[in-house]
């Protein structure tokens, strides 16, 4: 009886000093973070600064989520946004393919004309989503409902602020990634005269 019980003991010391091992080897990653600068390749793995495509300085800690920026090779930035930190193999972190957005995003070109802009809400994107043209205009306002299965668009054509089209897009899970596709009413607009020149309803994308 004894010996069990020393065995037992034992396995508790040795599980306990696993977690407590892979805890504070999470908290020292996260810890880096705010003081490092980290580079990567177009596929986000990690890289000598030399081979970079991207990099992202130390970040900033606000409450229990962190503000991360990217910046292109050519220290243009890439995007900025509010993150949690995600999980893997036990551990928390923040890096790119990991983290979980939650909150105002902003991404641009390499340029540092901005392309997009909006919010996640634990990792989905919510609310209104807007593109824009490489000139800087805007190309379209995506309002997302019921998480990323709707979007309602409307669609404007390249610096006049005129309406090209509108209507509903249906979310539609194809191998493992959201395909979006025209479902209901959908109206175009003329470009000179600004009204509607035609009116098509579609079901996920099927005239």
């Amino acid at each position: 009886m004894a010996f069990y019980l020393t065995m037992n003991v034992i396995r508790y010391i040795i599980c306990f000093t696993v977690v407590l091992y892979c805890n504070n080897a999470a908290g020292q990653a996260l810890q880096k973070a705010l003081t490092d600068t980290f580079f990567y390749d177009n596929n986000w793995q990690e890289v000598p600064p030399k081979k970079a495509q991207l990099y992202r300085p130390p970040v900033e800690k606000n409450g229990e989520k962190y503000h991360v920026k990217y910046y292109y090779s050519n220290h243009i930035l890439y995007y900025e946004g509010i993150v949690k930190p995600g999980n893997v193999k036990g551990k928390q972190s923040i890096e790119p393919l990991v983290a979980i957005g939650d909150g105002e995003f902003t991404y641009y070109d390499e340029n540092g004309v901005k392309n997009n802009d909006g919010q996640y809400s634990n990792g989905i994107a919510t609310g209104i989503w807007k593109e824009y043209y490489n000139t800087g205009n805007l190309k379209c306002i995506k309002n997302h409902d019921n998480g990323q299965q709707q979007q309602y668009i409307v669609n404007y054509y390249d610096g006049t602020g005129l309406k090209q089209s509108e209507g509903a897009m249906v979310g539609v899970l194809k191998s493992g990634k959201m395909q979006y596709k025209r479902d209901g009413r959908w109206v175009y607009y003329n470009q000179q005269e600004n009204n509607k020149a035609a009116i098509i309803n579609f079901s996920a994308g099927v005239l």
